[in-house]
């Protein structure tokens, strides 16, 4: 079985759309991680028969919301799909994604990742052109780049390193990565794309968030930091 695991937090307006997409699939399992919404997201999730944990406690991060949906998961492949995303294709995705991890070398894995049209202008476009080529080249390398946007993970070794560092802000995708590919293969799915929400590009511009990125990334490799101490909410 593979299970989609969906951490939310006040997402009411994204999270019906991020679950119906699998509406015609069988045999998975949706888990929406929620992190204490004060708003419908739970309700909302309930009602389109989610499976919704919640994370209750006062210290949170992503991080802590998506390993709380690990453990009520019940499939062999975890799937961690940003509340903002859509996947293109999701029957051939999920359908791939079962056949890729057959091979018991494959720890993780994870597809390019792309504005909504609907919403894309050309920064989008030349930006994910460079950085979807830049973590598929990664993938070969002992220190591989992780989007969080959908991350695809083998359950028992997600377990064996784990999970994610609860403790990290920022870049813990690519942390989460790089202690998976010590334990066997991380791919990319070429073909294959999530779509995702352009509103922190628009908040905070792509060389902030690029800045950022490599802040976070070089302080964990090079000081064994955190990086970044916060990541605000975007709207």
């Amino acid at each position: 079985m593979i299970s989609v695991i969906i951490p939310a937090l006040n997402e009411e307006k994204r999270i019906s759309r991020a679950i119906s997409q699998f509406d015609s699939i069988d045999s998975i399992e949706i888990i929406v991680a929620d992190g204490g919404s004060t708003d419908k997201t739970g309700q909302i999730s309930r009602s389109l028969g989610a499976k919704v944990v919640l994370n209750s406690r006062e210290s949170q991060t992503i991080a802590k919301n998506r390993n709380l949906g690990a453990k009520a998961a019940k499939g062999d492949i975890l799937i961690f799909c940003d509340a903002d995303t859509r996947l293109e294709k999701p029957g051939p995705f999920l359908t791939k994604v079962a056949s890729v991890f057959k091979d018991k070398r494959v720890v993780g894995g994870t597809p390019d990742v792309e504005v909504f049209p609907e919403e894309r202008i050309w920064k989008d476009v030349i930006f994910h052109y460079f950085l979807n080529r830049l973590v598929r080249l990664s993938l070969l390398t002992p220190i591989p780049f992780g989007r969080g946007q959908c991350q695809i993970v083998r359950k028992s070794s997600f377990f064996e390193v784990g999970g994610y560092n609860e403790e990290l802000i920022h870049a813990e995708d690519s942390e989460l990565f790089r202690k998976l590919r010590k334990q066997g293969k991380i791919v990319s799915l070429p073909g294959f794309f999530v779509l995702e929400s352009p509103r922190r590009y628009r908040k905070l511009g792509y060389l902030g968030l690029s800045y950022l990125a490599v802040k976070s990334v070089a302080a964990q490799l090079l000081f064994k930091k955190k990086g970044a101490e916060s990541w605000d909410r975007v709207d």
